[in-house]
């Protein structure tokens, strides 16, 4: 309970700036009201607004590329982490059939789940890039 609970406040924790930014694209989205020409010019929303239509930047995706990337350094420390293990296992193993087939298969299943985060992550940067 108490990992699922440190799960969930990371989440969170790691969500947040996402969604820090909503008033600005909210501002910018809404049809036929520009709130950011009255009363609200001088807001920090609308300041996001203008600095977005200036530099033709989005919070959202330049946020979600921060949330990327950080999932895949976690990925990347866990994968090297578990190489590491794995590779000892090989080693200690003394050619004992059983340790050396379950650490090869876990060199194996290591470099494929690398491959796949490098491939996911290239390919959810080229789709947040051409948005």
């Amino acid at each position: 309970m108490k990992k699922l609970y440190y799960l969930l406040l990371l989440a969170v924790g790691i969500s947040f700036p996402m969604f820090s930014t909503a008033p600005s694209v909210f501002a910018e989205s809404a049809p036929g009201f520009d709130i950011c020409d009255g009363i609200g010019a001088k807001t920090s929303s609308c300041k996001d607004v203008k600095a977005q239509e200036a530099d033709g930047s989005n919070p959202v995706t330049k946020n979600l590329k921060i949330v990327l990337n950080i999932l895949a350094f976690i990925a990347g420390a866990a994968a090297v982490i578990i190489l590491i293990v794995n590779g000892l296992r090989l080693i200690l193993s003394n050619g004992d059939s059983n340790g050396v087939s379950s650490a090869r298969s876990g060199l194996i299943y290591v470099v494929i789940g690398i491959v796949i985060v490098v491939l996911a992550q290239s390919i959810v940067v080229f789709l947040l890039d051409n948005i």
